[in-house]
């Protein structure tokens, strides 16, 4: 039996899915098994996965989205421990060598670890924990108020997933934080310092949509935060304004810029239902009120100033 079972899902990534995977088979780690899992592809993957064909477990299914497809990997594997690779982003040598040992400490349910940011052969100098600091230990909190855990970087322990169940689709595409969160409640977390994996910019991934995925991000949270209440709480007052309500303005700024101010006054409405009004929920509020030829320069006011508050006290 492998200790580890590596999942990567795939959807019409044919052009790059074989990098993916010879970065898998790079691993100083060997205890492994790789299992590719096509999300009903019509673009030359399966060609792809022919020549890993003796390394490799290929499983395929009809069009159902990554949750479906990650989930029929899990469903499929053998080892004790689960980590996820997007077919897109590539691993670095070490990755498994590194994050393993970590598992010896009972109480820690995921590891993660940095990543780098990379365009063709231009790999950024900047990385994810240079953005977003990460923290170890009993984490819920702190991952609700900021993401800081790239997905490809991630290994859990297959008990975790039998306790807190598998990826949702209705998250979807934060499906993979809504998980994080469930296990976090009820698990530790640690991390490498080191960069684990190369994150592709710009190669269409789901996240790309930035008013679907905050939108997403916010119903998870929103059922987080049920769920965390019904454990006995584990969200401070300000961990709440940080990760959610904050959130809200976000996407009040975006449907103003899209000219569309139901939307806009739902958020707004929904901030002050869960917060008092602050300086910047009564400026949208104001500025949502206004004629279209006046407003749209303060859009972009506002919007710098959302920015600007998202990521203050972090």
């Amino acid at each position: 039996m492998p200790l580890v079972s590596v999942i990567i899902p795939t959807y019409q990534r044919a052009a790059v899915l074989g990098e993916a995977i010879e970065s898998v088979l790079a691993q100083t780690f060997t205890d492994y098994e790789l299992i590719v899992v096509d999300d009903g592809s019509t673009d030359g993957t399966l060609q792809v996965v022919e020549k890993y064909k003796e390394k490799i477990t290929f499983l395929h299914q009809p069009n159902r989205g990554v949750s479906a497809a990650r989930n029929l990997g899990i469903q499929h594997s053998r080892g004790q421990l689960i980590a996820f690779l997007d077919s897109d982003d590539l691993w670095l040598p070490d990755k498994l060598s590194n994050q393993v040992p970590l598992f010896q400490a009972q109480a820690v349910g995921l590891v993660f670890g940095d990543i780098r940011f990379f365009s063709g052969k231009t790999i950024q100098r900047k990385t994810s924990f240079d953005l977003y600091p990460p923290r170890r230990g009993k984490i819920f909190g702190d991952l609700f108020a900021r993401n800081f855990i790239p997905a490809s970087t991630v290994v859990v322990r297959k008990a975790c997933l039998e306790t807190t169940g598998l990826f949702e689709r209705e998250f979807e595409p934060c499906e993979d934080y809504h998980l994080w969160m469930r296990i976090l409640q009820h698990w530790e977390a640690d991390f490498c310092p080191q960069p684990a994996a190369l994150y592709r910019v710009g190669s269409g991934q789901a996240s790309g949509n930035a008013v679907r995925a905050w939108t997403s991000l916010v119903k998870a949270q929103e059922a987080l935060v049920e769920q965390a209440r019904l454990a006995g709480g584990q969200l401070s007052p300000q961990q709440l304004y940080d990760g959610l309500y904050k959130r809200y303005l976000r996407l009040a700024v975006y449907a103003l810029k899209k000219r569309e101010r139901k939307i806009a006054f739902y958020w707004l409405d929904r901030f002050r239902l869960m917060h008092r009004w602050t300086t910047l929920w009564l400026f949208l509020t104001i500025s949502a009120n206004l004629p279209y030829f006046v407003l749209t320069p303060l859009i972009y006011l506002g919007y710098r100033l959302a920015i600007r508050q998202e990521y203050a006290q972090n």
